[in-house]
């Protein structure tokens, strides 16, 4: 508008000078008037392109919903009840993967990355990882389920940040969250499940998986790298072994370090009705100072997927979602564990069929009167439903 002022001003004083020497002026029209200024522009956007060009970073990766499991998860789970895990698990090992953040930047004066990601937008929670200017792509592990992360990238050169740029992501609600600790297998989170009390079970505070140590014909050895992540990112305060001492070796005191080591020995399935430590195991769950749990036997499937199976029904989760948490195992170095056919399928049905002989309308209320009848107690029940709800506070 500046300009176009300065223009008329300019046909005026000519319009005096046309005016006294007798010779007719035509006034400019508004599109030439635009067109002045868009010229005027594009010379100074020239200008600017030749002195100096303009430098960009963006990050390309992750972007929308993200799903951090391999495919064949992701197709097991997308075919919901009554799919066959044989179907989608022949040849996986391993379920989990990483979420790739990659970003993109045409500085030549770029010596290093500043990665931030948070589950919140001040990234007061953030975690904070260094990428050099070559490999500009970071591997995400653990990621919750369920959750907006906000990413925040800083371009430096030596110590002065001279690019910045910000994105976001969510984490998928459909599944488990996976967990990828080096050393151990079949590990996952118990948490976030929507249940039939109109509330979702709270994140990190208990976790199933296989054994620490070496098992049978398995190379399970949770690594100092493990070790660390357990006990300094996890939190892990109590960890609980099914089998007898000596099946886990005789080991005295957990791997984890700050964490107790304590027994209690299972068998897996029907043996949940005429074995008295399932009582203790719920006991053990209802009390919040024995949280963050790691829960396992050696792979983390039958002993352990029957524990799970019970306390997540207890909470409320639907049977779709507990089935497809314990099939889960058979994307794992563990084997299948198929309730429809296999050799387990069988101990899993006379599981649930006993499990369903229980009084109740729904199998919460089944699950709820079989651990009364064991002689897990109504506040040891209320207990674990706190803790798992977030009602309770639990210190890490």
């Amino acid at each position: 508008m500046r300009k176009a002022i300065v223009f008329l001003c300019a046909w005026i004083s000519m319009l005096t000078i046309g005016l006294s020497s007798g010779c007719a002026m035509v006034p400019p029209t508004a599109s030439e008037i635009v067109s002045s200024e868009k010229e005027s522009s594009k010379k100074k956007n020239s200008r600017n392109s030749t002195d100096e060009e303009e430098e960009t970073l963006m990050i390309a990766s992750p972007k929308g919903e993200i799903y951090p499991y391999v495919d064949e998860v992701k197709e097991y789970l997308q075919a919901g009840a009554g799919a066959d895990v044989g179907d989608y698990a022949s040849g996986v090992s391993v379920a989990q993967s990483s979420v790739k953040l990659t970003c993109e930047c045409d500085s030549e004066r770029v010596t290093q990355y500043v990665v931030e990601y948070a589950t919140k937008a001040d990234y007061s929670d953030a975690i904070i990882q260094t990428v050099s200017k070559k490999k500009k792509t970071l591997l995400l592990y653990n990621l919750y389920k369920a959750t907006k992360y906000y990413v925040r990238v800083t371009a430096y050169e030596d110590e002065e940040a001279i690019l910045e740029e910000e994105s976001t992501f969510t984490t998928t609600a459909l599944g488990p969250r996976f967990m990828s600790i080096d050393g151990i297998y079949n590990v996952r989170d118990l948490g976030d499940y929507e249940t039939s009390f109109d509330r979702r079970t709270m994140q990190g505070m208990l976790y199933r998986g296989g054994a620490l140590l070496p098992a049978d014909v398995y190379d399970c050895n949770l690594t100092d790298e493990g070790k660390a992540y357990m006990s300094e990112v996890l939190g892990i305060k109590t960890e609980i072994d099914f089998r007898t001492p000596a099946e886990a070796g005789n080991c005295g005191g957990s791997l984890i370090p700050n964490a107790e080591l304590k027994y209690v020995t299972l068998g897996g399935y029907a043996d949940a009705f005429r074995q008295s430590g399932y009582k203790e195991v719920f006991s053990m769950l209802a009390g919040v100072n024995n949280y963050p749990i790691y829960m396992h036997c050696t792979g983390g499937a039958d002993r352990t997927g029957t524990v799970s199976f019970l306390l997540n029904a207890l909470l409320g989760v639907s049977e779709t979602e507990l089935i497809q948490d314990y099939e889960l195992t058979s994307f794992s170095v563990y084997g299948q564990r198929n309730t429809q056919r296999g050799e387990y399928s069988k101990y899993f049905q006379e599981f649930l069929e006993r499990l369903n002989a229980y009084m109740g309308d729904t199998l919460q209320e089944k699950t709820e009167n079989y651990m009364l009848t064991i002689g897990v107690t109504a506040e040891e029940i209320s207990s674990i439903k706190a803790i798992m709800f977030g009602e309770i506070s639990v210190k890490k």
